[in-house]
């Protein structure tokens, strides 16, 4: 990547896999080893050593496509003064798993309610922005308390102080496997996630006064609750029909599960439509 002008800073958590051994040799990467850090604090740690006017974040079992990468920087110096921008990401998956793969995860127009419904309601897909770094900075970066959410809670944050792009090329190649925390995880680690997007909720709820916003957090929260108790009564709980049943002995909860059920599957449908874009089965 140095052709492109990129830097590399690695931060490893004192793993045992060779990452030490491997960028230790490596001259155009430098080496910062924090022992027990998160994966949140590491993106932290890197972004105050960053000197560049932009940066991005690769895990380290994830690909860049150098191809989408050089075209991608090429669209920021024609834009202007960006706080960030969003590219379609590529997920892929393991062999083994059957699932409908792979899939491209299309971006909607930046600063659009579209844009902001997929931030609550989609996986967000953060590794497909690229930042300002001295924006990133200015918002104080991720909030390393939040142990799975951190990123999505930033990327709210900085939908709304921020300028941003949405570009259609892609640059980001994710890689899902069995023992992912989130998006391979099968809902493992739900019930944090979901205690943590309350979380996010409360502090919309509590800071923000735009009516769209607000009322989107709502409805997230309540999704929430409803997609909680599926995952705990999967057997009874086998389709969404079934979910809304559920949920009909709150009104309020059943109308707001239903309207955002229809908002994923507007975006799904609409997405869908484009050559090439396959999107998984649940």
């Amino acid at each position: 990547m140095a052709d492109l002008g990129c830097k590399h800073i690695i931060i490893d958590g004192g793993s045992e896999d060779g990452t030490i051994e491997l960028a230790s040799g490596n001259e155009s990467s430098s080496l910062v080893v924090e022992h027990g850090c998160s994966s949140h604090e590491a993106i932290n740690i890197g972004v105050s050593l960053v000197d560049t006017e932009y940066f991005l974040v690769l895990n380290s079992d994830d690909e860049i496509l150098k191809s989408g990468l050089s075209a991608i920087i090429r669209e920021l110096k024609n834009c202007g003064d960006l706080d960030w921008i969003a590219a379609v990401c590529e997920f892929q998956i393991e062999p083994e798993d059957s699932r409908n793969f792979p899939y491209l995860k299309m971006r909607p127009e930046a600063n659009s309610l579209d844009f902001l419904k997929v931030l609550l309601f989609e996986s967000p897909a953060f590794n497909g922005f690229i930042f300002k770094t001295e924006f990133f900075r200015s918002l104080k970066g991720l909030d390393s308390s939040l142990e799975f959410s951190a990123d999505r809670e930033f990327l709210i944050r900085a939908f709304k102080q921020g300028v941003g792009l949405s570009s259609q090329k892609c640059f980001y190649r994710y890689w899902i496997h069995k023992d992912s925390r989130t998006m391979g995880g099968r809902g493992k680690n739900l019930d944090l996630i979901v205690k943590e997007h309350q979380e996010i909720v409360r502090r919309i709820l509590v800071s923000h006064s735009d009516q769209n916003l607000l009322l989107l957090a709502n409805k997230w929260q309540d999704f929430e609750m409803v997609r909680e108790e599926r995952y705990r009564n999967v057997n009874q709980m086998s389709s969404w029909l079934s979910v809304i049943k559920w949920a009909a002995s709150n009104p309020v909860r059943a109308a707001h599960a239903m309207d955002i059920y229809r908002i994923r599957h507007q975006l799904h449908r609409k997405y869908k439509s484009r050559q090439s874009i396959k999107w998984p089965t649940r």
